[in-house]
C-alpha cells in the first residue's frame, strides 16, 4: 500500500534559499514546499527549471491515477497503446466514430508518439 501524496495541483516558483541565487521550489495548495529542485552540480541553471516543469506536469497529469498503478511498468504505455488501437479500429457505429476522433485528438494534442 502506498501512502497518499500531497494533493494537487502542484506548481513551482523561484525562491531564494540559504545559498546564493534562486532555485525552483515545488508547491501545492496544502504545502508551502513539496520539493526543491537543486541547481548544484548542473551545468545550466535552466535544467533545474526544466526538471521542476516536468515534475509538476507529471504529477498534475496523473491526478486521479493511483500511485500503485503508476508504479506498474508500462502502465501508461498500455493506455497509449489502447488509444492507438482505437484510432485504427474500423468504426461500427456513430459512437465508434466519436470515440476514434476523441482518441486521435488526445494523441495529437499531446504530441504522443
Amino acid at each position: 500500500m502506498t501512502l497518499k501524496h500531497t494533493t494537487g495541483p502542484w506548481a513551482w516558483e523561484l525562491r531564494y534559499g540559504h545559498g546564493p541565487g534562486t532555485r525552483p521550489v515545488i508547491t501545492a495548495p496544502s504545502a508551502d514546499r513539496v520539493a526543491i529542485c537543486s541547481r548544484r552540480g548542473l551545468a545550466l541553471p535552466d535544467v533545474a527549471d526544466a526538471n521542476a516543469d516536468r515534475i509538476v506536469a507529471c504529477v498534475n497529469a496523473c491526478e486521479g491515477i493511483p500511485t500503485d498503478a503508476l508504479l506498474q511498468p508500462g502502465m501508461l504505455n498500455e493506455i497509449i497503446g489502447l488509444l492507438r488501437h482505437i484510432v485504427v479500429t474500423e468504426p461500427e457505429s456513430e459512437d465508434d466514430c466519436i470515440l476514434i476522433e476523441q482518441a486521435q485528438a488526445i494523441l495529437n494534442k499531446n504530441h504522443v508518439r
